[in-house]
């Protein structure tokens, strides 16, 4: 009878796996960062109710990386939708109405999403589109660093670039100009 030699099979195993690649989904979880106070202006007069829709017609997984023998993906519509539920919190923090068949209609729409290492850590670029509906349309793009040796540190990196996108957006003198504007 032959002796299996499980050091050698051990080793078989990690490096089929670590050869094969597996994909992993970059999921939003609406708990991970929230839009603070301080990344939220002091003030504004929001006029009229606010409808905040997800303009990102897309539903379809995008590969972000290719980071240590794994694929990373996401997908845009659902982290678009991130957006959108932080800017109707922010948006209600604010003082402002927020629903459906608002007088004033903001289309955000998250158009890119890249995942890198660096030395230290991983850093998400997002790009966010924001379409009012006067015609006014800006684009941001926030990257967000979550340190290294964290299991979670992609979908950290990542989920971190809303809430600063969220901020830039209301902080943005166009934006602000077409939310408190009287229509």
């Amino acid at each position: 009878m032959s002796k299996i030699n499980w050091p050698v099979v051990m080793l078989f195993c990690a490096i089929s796996l670590l050869g094969s690649g597996c994909t992993i989904q970059i999921k939003p979880i609406s708990g991970d960062m929230e839009v603070s106070g301080k990344l939220l202006p002091n003030k504004m007069n929001i006029y009229g109710t606010v409808t905040v829709l997800n303009n990102q017609p897309s539903k379809k997984k995008i590969r972000l990386d290719n980071s240590g023998g794994g694929k990373y993906v996401a997908n845009l519509h659902d982290w678009t939708q991130m957006a959108v539920m932080h800017t109707e919190t922010a948006l209600h923090d604010l003082g402002g109405s927020v629903g459906d068949n608002g007088q004033k209609i903001l289309r955000l729409s998250v158009t890119g999403m890249k995942l890198e290492d660096t030395s230290g850590g991983q850093i998400c670029t997002i790009n966010l589109n924001a379409q009012t509906n006067d015609g006014s349309m800006q684009d941001y793009e926030i990257k967000h660093y979550a340190p290294a040796g964290f299991v979670l540190a992609p979908r950290l990196a990542c989920s971190g670039t809303i809430p600063e996108a969220i901020s830039g957006l209301l902080n943005d003198t166009e934006i602000r100009n077409f939310l408190e504007a009287p229509q």
